[in-house]
């Protein structure tokens, strides 16, 4: 029978796996964890590129880009990455678009941007995301339409009527989204 694609056998796995490394991050279904496998080569990269810009006072925009893009590779098995990049990502917009989009102009990275890439450098080797956060304490329910809203947490419950300063903005957005899916 034919399904209509054909198998790799170099890059397939046939026999069930609890552990695997798939594009460069190490998938673990027994500890519900995603994690960059950290090659020697890999790890490198990651400490010479962020050291290289702790050094340098005026780096061009190109080599924070560049940096920004190694970081940003590393995401998907770096939990709190996404929160240690943003003032980079900041520092290099503005520099951008007061060099109008000139990669090869120098600029300066702000304290908090130089805080971002040491704490990469201090948290690179321990990276992970956990898939699972383990069971739900909390569930909390919550609905609103063009007269009020509601929201019930176990036994408690709150609500109420939106005031004519609130339903305005409301219905307008209500009837925005009305027009926009048609």
């Amino acid at each position: 029978m034919r399904l209509g694609f054909f198998v790799h056998p170099e890059k397939s796995v046939f026999v069930p796996s609890q552990r695997l490394t798939f594009l460069g991050f190490d998938l673990d279904s027994v500890h519900m964890t995603v994690a960059p496998t950290f090659t020697a080569v890999k790890i490198e990269k990651l400490f010479a590129s962020c050291n290289s810009l702790l050094q340098r006072t005026t780096p061009t925009i190109r080599q924070v880009a560049e940096v920004i893009g190694i970081l940003v590779s590393n995401f998907l098995g770096a939990e709190y990455g996404p929160l240690h990049y943003r003032h980079l990502e900041r520092d290099k917009y503005i520099a951008l678009v007061a060099n109008k989009g000139d990669f090869s102009s120098i600029m300066r990275l702000s304290p908090p941007a130089l805080t971002e890439l040491q704490w990469w450098l201090e948290n690179a080797t321990g990276l992970k995301h956990n898939i699972c956060h383990g069971n739900l304490r909390v569930i909390i329910q919550s609905d609103a339409s063009k007269l009020g809203w509601g929201a019930v947490c176990r036994e408690r419950k709150t609500g109420g009527q939106w005031t004519p300063t609130r339903r305005s903005p409301i219905s307008t957005y209500l009837s925005y989204l009305r027009r926009s899916l048609r």
